[in-house]
């Protein structure tokens, strides 16, 4: 699969997070990352490639989310990703904005797709290595947006 593939895949993701059974499905659900976080942290678990590719996820959110800073347009993608990790639709997100939908997507949504995505991979190496990812993860999950769980 290409980048944009991926970056769709994520895009995706990232608006099914409270759904384990799209996530473990999802490409993202198949890495080696991914299924090694699964059986470290979530072997007992329903779905745990789900549970492991939404980990990983809100991983690589909370660092886009904390590199995203200093100006107003570092401030509108994060007040972006924010909100469709906490259910809002980019429609709904556009409306509220006062701009079209395909403005919003194009413009701000794709692009935080696509450090997500960076950051995804990343993460899912280190996973696939066993590296610290899954150390981590395994330990415990205090990602300030994964709360809610």
């Amino acid at each position: 699969m290409g980048r944009q593939g991926w970056r769709r895949t994520v895009s995706r993701a990232l608006r099914n997070l409270d759904d384990r059974i799209v996530l473990a499905e999802s490409p993202l659900g198949q890495l080696r990352g991914v299924t090694a976080l699964a059986e470290a942290r979530f072997g007992e678990h329903c779905w745990p490639e789900g549970l492991a590719a939404r980990e990983l996820l809100l991983r690589a959110v909370e660092t886009v989310d904390g590199r995203l800073r200093g100006d107003a347009e570092a401030d509108n993608l994060r007040a972006l990703l924010r909100s469709v990790v906490g259910g809002e639709t980019v429609a709904q997100l556009a409306r509220r904005m006062g701009l079209r939908r395909e403005t919003v997507h194009r413009r701000i949504w794709s692009p935080v797709c696509a450090l997500v995505l960076d950051e995804f991979q990343r993460l899912e190496r280190e996973a696939a290595a066993g590296g610290a990812a899954v150390e981590e993860a395994a330990r415990q999950s205090d990602c300030p947006m994964a709360k809610g769980d």
